[in-house]
C-alpha cells in the first residue's frame, strides 16, 4: 500500500471525528430536514473502491455544537493504496458535512500531492465540486456524486500533466509569486521584498520536510 496511508476503520475514525457517528442532528433543525449519520454512508464509498484515510472535524466555540460540527473525511481509491509509491499524485475524494446546518453534504474532487502532503480541492468549472442539500437527501444521490466526481479523473490527470510541463524562469517564478502575495496578503506590508519573504518560505519548507 501507499507509504503511510492504510484505510481508516469506524474505530479509527470516531477516535479522531466523533461527529462522523453522530446518531441525531442538533437540536432546532426544521422537520424536512433528512438526517443521516455520515458513518453510514462510508460503507457506500467502500462500495465503490474508495477508502477513508484521513478524517478531522471542526472546533467548537458553542459546546451545544460539539459533536454535530462540520467534518470531513478523505477517501482514496483501493487501486491507488496498491500502488505504493507510483506516482506524485492522486486523485481522492474529499467528503465535507456537519449535522448542526452549517455544511451541506459536499463530494468533491481532490489531488493529494505526497511530495509536500498537501491536499488541493479543486471545485472550479474545470473539475467538479457535487453539493447535497439535507432537505430530500436520499443514498442515492451519494452513489451518484461519487460517480459524477470519479467520471472527471481523466481530464484532471491530463489537466495536471499539462500544468507540470510548463517550466518557469526565475524572472517568470518571481512574478508569479509577488502576484500570489498580492492576491493573498496586505502588499503593503511587504513592501516589495519578495526576496526575504521567498527565502523565508524556502527554509521553512526545507525544515518541514527534511
Amino acid at each position: 500500500m501507499s507509504k503511510n496511508i492504510k484505510p481508516l476503520t469506524n474505530e479509527e475514525l470516531i477516535s479522531v471525528a466523533p461527529s462522523i457517528f453522530s446518531e441525531n442532528p442538533i437540536e432546532g433543525v426544521s422537520d424536512k430536514y433528512a438526517f443521516v449519520p455520515t458513518y453510514k454512508l462510508l460503507d457506500t464509498f467502500r462500495d465503490a473502491g474508495y477508502y477513508p484515510i484521513m478524517a478531522s472535524e471542526s472546533k467548537v466555540r458553542d459546546e451545544e455544537n460539539q459533536g454535530y460540527q462540520k467534518h470531513i473525511i478523505q477517501f482514496r481509491s483501493l487501486e491507488n493504496l496498491l500502488r505504493p509509491n507510483a506516482k506524485d499524485e492522486y486523485e481522492d475524494i474529499v467528503l465535507t458535512n456537519s449535522h448542526n446546518r452549517t455544511s451541506s453534504f459536499i463530494v468533491d474532487l481532490a489531488i493529494f500531492r505526497i511530495v509536500c502532503s498537501n491536499m488541493l480541492v479543486v471545485p472550479s468549472k474545470s473539475f467538479v465540486h457535487t453539493s447535497i442539500v439535507h432537505v430530500g437527501f436520499t443514498q442515492e444521490k451519494v452513489k451518484n456524486a461519487i460517480d459524477e466526481v470519479t467520471s472527471y479523473i481523466p481530464k484532471i490527470k491530463e489537466q495536471v500533466s499539462i500544468f507540470k510541463s510548463i517550466y518557469l524562469t526565475n524572472a517568470e517564478m518571481q512574478m508569479l509569486a509577488n502576484a500570489a502575495i498580492d492576491i493573498r496578503f496586505d502588499t503593503n506590508a511587504y513592501n516589495g521584498e519578495f526576496e526575504q519573504c521567498f527565502q523565508k518560505y524556502l527554509n521553512t519548507f526545507d525544515k518541514n520536510i527534511f
